[in-house]
C-alpha cells in the first residue's frame, strides 16, 4: 500500500445504510492488483469500525483489519478522502 496511489485504491461501491447508531458502506480496496471488499461503519462522532474479506486476512497472514500495519494509514484516507461527504451520507441514510 505504501506505493499505491490512495485516490486508485479504494473505491464505494454501495451503501448498505444505517446500522445500530451509525452508517455502512461497501468498499473495494485493490492491493498489488487484487481486490479485496471492505465494510466501513461510521457514526456522527467519528467513531469507526473496519471489516474486510477474509481473503484479505489470509493474504496477508492476519486476524483482524487492526493487525494490518497500515490501517490508521487506511482509516484515515477513508474517513476524510473517500467518505469526503460523510455528513451527507449521514443524513440520506440515518433514520431516527
Amino acid at each position: 500500500m505504501e506505493e499505491q496511489d490512495l485516490s486508485k485504491f479504494i473505491t464505494i461501491i454501495d451503501y448498505i445504510g444505517q446500522m445500530e447508531n451509525g452508517v455502512s458502506v461497501l468498499l473495494s480496496m485493490k492491493v498489488d492488483e487484487k481486490i479485496y471488499e471492505l465494510i466501513y461503519w461510521f457514526d456522527n462522532n467519528d467513531n469507526y469500525y473496519m471489516n474486510v474479506d477474509k481473503n484479505f486476512l489470509n493474504d496477508y497472514k492476519i486476524k483482524s483489519i487492526y493487525d494490518y500495519k497500515n490501517y490508521k494509514k487506511l482509516a484515515f484516507y477513508i474517513h476524510n478522502y473517500v467518505l469526503k461527504n460523510k455528513d451527507e451520507i449521514f443524513k440520506e441514510f440515518y433514520k431516527n
